[in-house]
């Protein structure tokens, strides 16, 4: 997420789905962050594949 988007972040993410366990566990911050990222994309920084690093002949 984009370091200055993260005040629109908490303010436009619903959190009516996370939830505390008993043993203090958060369950439901995945789905909250993804809806957020369908909805408000424009908060997150483009995510890039990592490039293989050359080592002589070998890719790794």
């Amino acid at each position: 997420m984009l370091p200055d988007a993260l005040d629109a972040a908490y303010t436009l993410v619903d959190l009516s789905g996370v939830s505390i366990d008993d043993n203090g566990k958060v369950w439901g911050v995945d789905d909250a962050i993804e809806t957020l990222r369908t909805r408000s994309g424009y908060l997150f920084a483009p995510v890039e594949p990592v490039k293989p690093k050359a080592i002589g002949s070998w890719y790794l």
